[in-house]
């Protein structure tokens, strides 16, 4: 019996020297455009938790976050995000901020899809 073992350097993909169409009209280009949005939040770390996640929500849709991560009292949230994922309702928004450990409630902060590029939510107080 002989075995053979192939690497992975032995795959290769194949390279055509002009483009293939399928009985149709030549290939169009699009151009896709998105403008991105720079969220901060600071963070000032009281005696009590010592790490928190971070959720961004649609106020209607509460169990589908669009963004979340945990914090710890050493890092800054800061994220970019695309403007066409936020509501555009007035106050269809939400950040959360649920301090992890013993009964820490959360801190809601609604608000409206951001205009510009950079946004700074007010200073949020962790217990």
């Amino acid at each position: 019996m002989h075995l053979q073992f192939w690497g992975c350097s032995f795959l290769g993909t194949k390279k055509f020297p002009e483009p293939i169409l399928l009985d149709a009209d030549p290939v169009m280009a699009l151009r896709y455009t998105a403008s991105e949005i720079e969220l901060r939040v600071p963070l000032e770390w009281k005696e009590g938790p010592h790490a928190a996640d971070i959720s961004l929500l649609h106020r209607r849709n509460p169990s589908a976050p669009m963004y979340q991560s945990t914090v710890f009292p050493t890092d800054s949230f800061r994220v970019l995000l695309p403007h066409s994922i936020f509501s555009q309702d007035s106050l269809g928004n939400l950040l959360m901020v649920q301090p992890h450990g013993g009964g820490f409630k959360p801190i809601y902060h609604f608000f409206s899809a951001p205009s510009d590029t950079a946004f700074e939510f007010p200073t949020i107080s962790i217990p």
